[in-house]
């Protein structure tokens, strides 16, 4: 379990007694956080889009490590939140992959890209240069 420590905490607008919207000294928010004290704000939060991250780049390291030297593009601001949507990206083409059995990586990447983006992942690996071939990102 990884703790962030609370950086701003305003009460939520669900329940402004129990429940806070907090931004973690990571980058991350959580939006109606529980606390079991009325009235004070928690100090430290367990932050599970770092656990996401963290169990990610130990199982996939090469493609963890693409996709921070891809994110040198993305304005600092802006990376912790696109690292995240980025390395979920990848792992819902992974899931998309194994369920429909034939498919390509890169289909499924194309396949399973927001429509929203503002940092598009299929932008990112077009102008990404590694070498002679992107084989390194999500392959099937």
């Amino acid at each position: 379990m990884i703790m962030r420590e609370v950086v701003q905490a305003e009460p939520s607008a669900w329940n402004p007694f129990c429940r806070w919207d907090v931004l973690l000294g990571c980058g991350h928010s959580i939006l109606s956080a529980y606390t079991g004290s009325a009235g004070r704000p928690p100090r430290r939060k367990r932050c599970k889009e770092c656990e996401f991250l963290v169990e990610y780049a130990t199982e996939f390291t090469n493609e963890y490590h693409q996709i921070c030297r891809m994110l040198e593009s993305v304005p600092p601001d802006d990376r912790i939140g696109v690292k995240t949507a980025w390395v979920t990206h990848v792992t819902d083409a992974r899931l998309m992959s194994q369920r429909l059995g034939g498919l390509d990586g890169w289909t499924a990447l194309a396949l399973t890209a927001p429509a929203n983006e503002r940092y598009s992942l299929l932008d990112a690996v077009e102008n990404y240069e590694c070498g002679d071939d992107n084989d390194g990102l999500y392959t099937a």
